[in-house]
């Protein structure tokens, strides 16, 4: 038992994030009485979190870097503000020590572990190394500090192939890369040093023998200042692309009793020998038979920290702050009994059909489910920007129910009911994960998203259905009817009028509309409707089709009507206008041209004119969201022409490279 420190009561909140993170931080500040301050980049300024925050500071452009990444200007926005306590959040600053330390040496309460805590950490290669001296099991692997790579090749014989490329600083998927051989253990080292670099300012790596079919369990923990550490419990997170997580659970299926148990003391003896304070999560590897391995501790608060919450009825967040205060835990371990089982789901704008492409842009329309057992931790609202300057993900839906399957349900019908127009979102995805099978029975494995739902969601993808399309033409006439015709420069592309007849032009199809008794005659590739329709509010519309009831809602977008319809979100795009300037995707016939997937940083540009190149090999490198992208040669060819310079910023669609034969 250590003494009790003293209490370090504070008014002013700094909170040195953003999006959903920063108002979930907002909200629990404030039910604590506590003011808050955030801060913005440029492409922030008109962020959710900036408007709900008491008070808003502007840090820099809006790279991370200059940014969020900024600790002098974080510590020059708390002071200015008069704040007397910064809470990181989680990502960028949340696990650098050295923000610990400046906000100490500044006056500032942190709102987290202390530093040395956060170092003990930070590095992956000597928190397995403590591990290992606890007897907590690790995986084979190289955790040294040589970082060559001549000595990491050398260090990958003894590791093995398959084998993981890891950030030693880093988490999140970030900087990771799987090698499945020698010849490919080069560009590997390469990407996953830069990515670290971009993500967490350091490009140490470390290596790793790679797990087949493991699950990646993580246990929660909570340590006051007086040596209390208690355990709530763990957090299911295998379902995972690219090593980011998509969907987690509380708690884990289908788990041993004994597994449990040692994780719970694996991750309270970890915690203990770092003298660790304040909320932080213990990250593990579970193969079938039961066994664990260590793999990191994020001393920080989680993405997934709301499942938790929502089992074990402690507000995480409320804690942290209590905790920074110098508050004692109000309970023992024996206190604290979980109940139910929650299930969270990450909403990212990215497209899971096209290898999850980030879809950055504006939100026409955002109406989340609502009810029993429904939380919304939320960074946005309607008409709000989804940047391509940082992580695409926006928003998380979180259940309860007194039983997985109860939860399950509930997921599956929140999931349906959330309307997002505007960007294309991973709600499809989250859909089909909620009715997979696998899923459903807890038959969870770090790779059955990537080897198996993500083929079986992407063959199943659904045609648009006449009635979604039907929506798209009745809300555009009355929009138009509403207010002036020429408000939407959308709706007026490609409708012709010819008395009372209407003919809506979408590149899904056309629409004719001709006045009857009692409502319209639509008509879709010759095929006739009975149509009428009335307006609920400004999105929601209700109509019938053949006498069929009908609701949809309804959004102009950028690049023409959004439809959310039975539970499917659907951009029925209007044809371009004539001389319309958009990104140039034709390249001179005879040759290939690989172009940009999504808006995005030219990283790395790999090739020059007259290269002989073979299939699947990497031409350029793009970072968007946070994330690099790969753009590799589909076969065989000659480089004729490079059309791009590392660090320009390229619109999607803009030809990288033409590979000739």
């Amino acid at each position: 038992m250590t003494a009790a420190p003293p209490m370090q009561r504070f008014r002013n909140v700094l909170i040195a994030n953003r999006g959903e993170i920063a108002v979930r931080i907002i909200k629990a500040c404030r039910e604590l009485g506590l003011a808050t301050v955030a801060v913005y980049s440029e492409a922030d300024a008109g962020a959710f979190h900036v408007r709900e925050a008491d008070e808003a500071v502007a840090i820099g452009p809006p790279p991370a870097s200059a940014s969020y990444l900024n600790i002098p200007g974080i510590i020059a926005a708390a002071r200015s503000a008069g704040a007397d306590a910064v809470h990181p959040g989680y990502g960028f600053l949340s696990e650098n020590p050295a923000l610990a330390e400046v906000c100490e040496a500044a006056g500032l309460i942190f709102v987290g572990p202390p530093a040395a805590a956060i170092r003990a950490m930070a590095d992956k290669s000597a928190a397995k190394r403590l591990a290992q001296r606890l007897g907590v099991p690790v995986l084979p692997g190289y955790h040294g500090r040589a970082q060559t790579d001549a000595r990491l090749i050398n260090e990958s014989a003894a590791v093995g192939f398959p084998l993981l490329v890891k950030a030693a600083a880093g988490g999140g998927g970030r900087g990771m890369r799987i090698v499945g051989s020698a010849e490919d253990l080069p560009e590997a080292l390469a990407g996953a040093r830069r990515e670290a670099q971009a993500a967490f300012g350091d490009g140490r790596l470390l290596l790793e023998r790679y797990l087949e079919r493991p699950r990646h369990i993580e246990v929660q923990v909570l340590a006051d200042g007086r040596g209390h550490i208690v355990t709530l419990g763990e957090r299911e997170c295998s379902l995972q692309r690219r090593h980011q997580k998509v969907m987690e659970e509380a708690p884990a299926p289908n788990l041993p009793e004994a597994t449990r148990a040692g994780l719970c003391a694996a991750a309270l003896r970890l915690a203990g020998a770092i003298g660790y304070v304040n909320a932080g999560t213990v990250e593990f590897l579970v193969d079938a038979a039961g066994g664990f391995y260590f793999l990191e501790m994020n001393t920080r608060l989680q993405v997934e920290h709301g499942v938790t919450e929502m089992v074990w009825g402690v507000d995480i967040v409320q804690q942290q702050l209590r905790i920074a205060q110098g508050e004692p835990l109000p309970w023992a371990q024996a206190d604290l009994r979980p109940r139910g089982h929650a299930i969270e789901c990450r909403l990212a704008a990215e497209d899971a059909t096209r290898a999850f492409a980030p879809s950055p842009g504006r939100l026409a329309l955002v109406r989340p489910p609502a009810g029993p057992g429904v939380r919304i931790d939320t960074g946005v609202e309607t008409g709000d920007e989804v940047s391509r300057f940082y992580d695409p993900m926006f928003a998380k839906l979180l259940v309860w129910g007194e039983t997985r399957d109860a939860a399950l349900e509930r997921a599956r019908h929140a999931l349906a009911d959330y309307a997002v127009l505007g960007v294309t979102t991973n709600l499809p995805l989250l859909q089909h994960l909620a009715e997979a099978a696998a899923v459903r029975e807890g038959r969870l494995s770090t790779q059955l998203l990537d080897q198996t739902l993500l083929a079986a969601f992407q063959e199943q993808q659904r045609p648009i259905n006449p009635e979604s399309l039907l929506a798209a033409a009745a809300w555009e006439h009355m929009s138009a009817a509403d207010r002036p015709y020429a408000a939407n420069p959308w709706v007026a592309l490609g409708d012709r009028r010819s008395g009372g007849r209407r003919v809506f032009a979408y590149d899904q199809g056309l629409v004719e509309l001709v006045p009857s008794e009692g409502g319209w005659t639509a008509t879709i590739d010759g095929v006739p409707y009975a149509v009428n329709w009335r307006r609920i509010d400004d999105s929601a519309i209700a109509f019938e089709v053949d006498s069929v009831p009908h609701r949809a809602l309804c959004a102009a977008t950028a690049t023409g009507i959004g439809v959310f319809h039975h539970g499917r979100a659907h951009d029925f795009r209007k044809p371009r206008p004539a001389g319309f300037t958009g990104a140039t995707r034709a390249v001179a016939h005879g040759q290939r041209g690989l172009t940009a997937p999504m808006p995005a940083v030219v990283v790395r540009v790999l090739v020059k004119p007259g290269d002989q190149v073979r299939a699947r090999q990497t031409l350029v490198v793009l970072e968007a969201m946070k994330m690099e992208h790969l753009i590799q040669s589909p076969t065989a060819g000659v480089v004729r022409r490079v059309r791009c310079a590392e660090g320009a910023t390229v619109a999607e669609g803009v030809v990288l490279v033409e590979v000739g034969e």
